[in-house]
């Protein structure tokens, strides 16, 4: 089998190019291996190792680091894991076993990339387990050895070691049923407050005793619920979470992720999950935090409160054939609400829409959505590829992260396609800078950006406590000198907010308010900048290196509404406070 498996042709071309480009090989070199490669029905990369067998090792080495995983150094210490996908009699299919070690578990595999492999990871539901990259050598051994060295085989089953000896976290029948009552209230108290996270939180009490504290996040902000000194409660919430989302529940060295769905007065609301190792008085537990994913039904362009004046450039910036649309904004902004909110406007019975997500926050009908797996080298950039393959009209990217990313995506946009993404920045006029730092051709940007649209979450006034600004004049001046010198629309938004101006406090009015806790506030909103590119902003990332200072003159002239403005019209509509609004975007 070793000497005939067939490496994935992206794995072949990717160490061959590596050989030709450090002068490992010559051009005559590669020409004979494609020659017998073709004679023989194998990848180049097979007849080159086939070839130099006294280079196995370097070849699985040099495989690791092209693809940033870890290296398996060869070793008979070995303990293979049965398994009915990853047996000797599945070995020639996807070159990969299932091992354990000090390290838990683990694939150790030739080849990363070759389908089968991952058809078979996702076919065991082991898309969790790590991947490692073995020789030639190793694979050769284990292949000879296989039934002497699986689990149920090995004598001294301590050669695994202490630090895999980790077992189930053990809980009694009461335990458990405590423990699903537990997470049943929690997940309905997190609704009913419409908290975003829910933090499970190791701790310590005032005894240095462990145990555990429940934290939300409502309305951007985290508060402590309660102190658990039941440190076997959390390990039952620990079992029950991971059982509803198929996770490893013996597996607590190594970050999991995953999603359960939670059933409420007949509406279905999905949480996505991450378990991340943490350390409580020398003992190896978890943190966990759960997010709930977004409602679509919530992602209503015209049910978000957005002014106006922004909401007619946000339906313009839908109707173009193609170009590019860009929402900016730090973690947390709301960027995927605008975008799912902007691809509901769109007709997607007569156009082809597609996304690539990571992770996708919520499923939208008529919308073809795809996730990212990095570990097997589907990102942003290879999906791109894919989706450009797939007849696209218009194609949402979930970010921007890097340079291939960023130049295929202007690529998309300038061959006729209308893209959708977002990227980190403040502003909408330092998106430009930062596009041109990632090396995105100035002309690709001039003549397909059409919109960038930059915003912040704020949290809402509360309406049953809110109480007038004591300093209501001073407030009034300041928010008048954020206008003073502004294009004749934005002043006129503002002359007309100004008539008849509701400015409240930032804090609850005295009294105890059931509906906000005595915050004061409760719901968030968005605040943005739209800036639409035209000639004068063109002009400026053609010839003066997308100067930032006057493209945010250019945009300002032009009649763009600054977000710090968009959030001032907010507090004189009585939507917020000018505190709230100074706090998001000043900070920034």
């Amino acid at each position: 089998m070793q000497k005939s498996f067939r490496y994935s042709p992206q794995i072949s071309k990717k160490v061959i190019d590596y050989l030709l480009e450090n002068g490992f090989l010559s051009e005559g070199d590669l020409n004979e291996l494609e020659r017998k490669a073709e004679e023989n029905q194998l990848s180049s990369l097979r007849v080159f190792i086939n070839e130099n067998p006294g280079l196995s090792e370097k070849m699985g080495k040099l495989i690791a680091h092209l693809l940033d995983l870890s290296y398996f150094p060869h070793t008979e210490d070995i303990i293979i894991i049965e398994h009915d996908v990853f047996s000797l009699e599945n070995l020639s299919n996807h070159g990969a076993f299932l091992i354990r070690d000090d390290n838990g578990d683990r694939i150790l595999c030739l080849d990363p990339l070759h389908s089968e492999l991952q058809d078979s990871i996702q076919q065991a539901d082991l898309i969790s387990t790590p991947l490692t990259v073995m020789s030639q050598i190793t694979c050769n051994y284990i292949n000879d050895n296989f039934n002497n060295l699986l689990l149920s085989n090995v004598e001294d089953k301590g050669a695994l070691g202490a630090k895999s000896q980790i077992e189930i976290l053990e809980v009694d029948d009461a335990q458990a049923a405590d423990a699903n009552a537990f997470v049943y209230k929690m997940l309905k108290e997190s609704i009913l407050r419409d908290a975003s996270d829910i933090h499970i939180d190791l701790a310590l009490d005032d005894k240095g005793q462990a145990g555990f504290k429940l934290r939300y996040r409502v309305d951007g902000k985290c508060s402590d619920e309660n102190f658990y000194d039941d440190i076997m409660l959390y390990r039952g919430i620990v079992n029950k979470l991971k059982l509803d989302a198929s996770l490893k529940i013996d597996e607590r060295r190594l970050p999991q992720d995953g999603r359960i769905s939670f059933e409420l007065n007949g509406r279905v609301y999905n949480f996505r999950l991450s378990f991340m190792p943490s350390t409580v008085r020398n003992a190896q537990e978890e943190k966990i935090v759960l997010r709930q994913m977004a409602d679509v039904e919530k992602c209503d362009l015209y049910g978000l409160d957005i002014l106006p004046y922004q909401l007619n450039l946000l339906e313009e910036s839908i109707t173009y054939p193609h170009g590019f649309i860009c929402v900016t904004g730090p973690t947390g902004s709301g960027k995927t609400t605008t975008l799912y909110a902007l691809l509901q406007q769109i007709d997607r019975v007569s156009s082809n829409v597609i996304t690539l997500e990571d992770p996708i926050e919520a499923e939208i009908p008529l919308v073809n959505q795809s996730q990212t797996f990095h570990r097997i080298g589907y990102d942003f950039a290879s999906g791109l590829r894919v989706i450009l393959r797939q007849d696209p009209d218009i194609i949402m990217v979930g970010e921007m992260r890097d340079e291939e990313t960023a130049s295929k995506a202007f690529e998309a946009a300038n061959t006729g396609h209308l893209v959708f993404s977002t990227l980190h920045t403040n502003t909408a006029a330092s998106s430009i800078t930062r596009l041109l730092q990632m090396n995105v051709p100035y002309y690709f940007i001039s003549s397909s950006l059409k919109f960038v649209l930059a915003q912040r979450l704020i949290r809402r006034v509360c309406t049953d406590c809110r109480r007038s600004h004591p300093d209501e004049k001073m407030i009034m001046e300041k928010i008048t000198e954020a206008f003073r010198n502004t294009s004749k629309p934005v002043k006129d938004l503002f002359l007309e907010a100004k008539k008849d101006a509701k400015i409240y406090a930032p804090y609850a009015n005295g009294d105890t308010c059931k509906t906000c806790n005595d915050i004061g506030y409760k719901g968030r909103m968005g605040i943005m900048e739209i800036m639409k590119v035209n000639d004068d902003i063109r002009r400026i990332i053609n010839f003066e290196q997308g100067n930032e200072d006057k493209i945010q003159e250019a945009a300002e002239k032009n009649g763009m509404l600054t977000i710090q403005q968009y959030g001032y019209l907010q507090v004189l509509n009585g939507l917020t406070t000018f505190e709230e609004v100074n706090n998001a975007v000043l900070s920034s």
